[in-house]
């Protein structure tokens, strides 16, 4: 067993996304990526390159899907703000990758608005199965 190195890409309360429902995705390519972020409320798209990811506002996450793998968890809906996911750890064992996430609620007073929080990371490129799982 071994730990995994990662940095937090995008961290976000998800107000307006089209992800709502609690869950993870593994993003291995950039056709993938631009899905997720347009899911995750963004407006993403290649340029006249046909290579260069472009967004309408600003500049998406940069990722080199050469050497990087993407991992966005998604706590579903919370019905005011102060909520969040965070990944914690990331652990290789065997042939699998896990990933240990830890939710947290809000602590008193917080946003009367809906969210969908998550964290989007990227780990060193890898091909093995990726398992998400709550912080026990």
């Amino acid at each position: 067993m071994s730990e995994i190195t990662f940095r937090v890409v995008e961290n976000g309360n998800g107000s307006g996304s089209g992800i709502q429902e609690a869950g993870s995705m593994v993003v291995r390519d950039p056709l993938e990526w631009i899905s997720v972020l347009n899911q995750v409320n963004r407006s993403y798209g290649f340029g006249e390159d046909k290579k260069t990811m472009v967004q309408i506002f600003s500049n998406p996450p940069l990722v080199d899907f050469s050497t990087e793998t993407v991992i966005a968890v998604f706590r579903g809906f919370c019905s005011t703000g102060g909520y969040g996911i965070q990944v914690v750890r990331v652990i290789e064992k065997g042939d699998k990758v896990r990933v240990v996430v830890q939710t947290k609620g809000h602590g008193g007073m917080a946003a009367m608005v809906v969210t969908y929080p998550y964290q989007i990371i990227a780990i060193p490129r890898t091909e093995k199965p990726i398992i998400v799982g709550l912080l026990r």
